[in-house]
């Protein structure tokens, strides 16, 4: 067993042999694994160097951590056992659940953040339109005086014409659709706290 050095650990001496106990938890490494893999699917050393095809010898050091398999033989491993490659490799997974909570957990983050880009997206868009909308108040006055040689003597007045009124309702309704998602998702994390 790999032992680091931020693990407690204790020397009990019986009949003068030499236990070390390691108390807590400790990261699992690669050849643990291996032989924890191993002998849950109650395999010889010798039975899974033939499915590998590689040599009894080769199992024994990996599991020993005294040897690195290949990549090519991690992930033939990975795939016998029925496990993730990021299971053998990394050290800080000492089981496949734990792999599992931290990719559900990975997954609902981003969902949290794909949410909130969504809503700035919405209120941004919203108060483009209604910009879109005076500006163009402005471009139809200019355009009626232009052709007509009449126009309102205030811009805006135009607002209140029907295509601008729809251009005007879309964007207003953007901006409160988009302020009603980010405060659902303020008070959604402000609940999770």
């Amino acid at each position: 067993m790999y032992i680091s050095a931020v693990h407690t650990a204790k020397v009990i001496t019986k009949n003068g042999i030499q236990l070390i106990i390691v108390l807590g938890e400790f990261n699992m490494k690669f050849g643990e694994k291996l032989y924890k893999l191993r002998k849950d699917n109650s395999m010889s050393q010798e039975k899974l160097a033939e499915r590998l095809n590689v040599s009894r010898q080769a199992i024994s050091k990996w599991e020993q951590n005294v040897a690195v398999p290949d990549t090519d033989n991690i992930v033939l491993i990975s795939k016998f056992f029925q496990v993730p490659v990021e299971y053998l490799l990394f050290d800080k997974y000492d089981s496949v659940d734990q792999i599992k909570r931290t990719e559900q957990k990975d997954s609902l983050q981003g969902e949290k953040t794909t949410h909130r880009c969504n809503s700035t997206t919405i209120i941004i868009i919203g108060f483009i339109l209604l910009l879109v909308a005076v500006v163009m108040s402005f471009v139809f006055q200019f355009l009626s005086l232009q052709i007509k040689g009449e126009c309102f003597s205030n811009a805006l007045e135009y607002l209140k014409h029907l295509p601008m009124i729809l251009v005007v309702g879309l964007g207003v309704g953007l901006v409160g659709i988009g302020i009603y998602k980010k405060r659902s998702e303020r008070r959604a994390n402000s609940n999770e706290r």
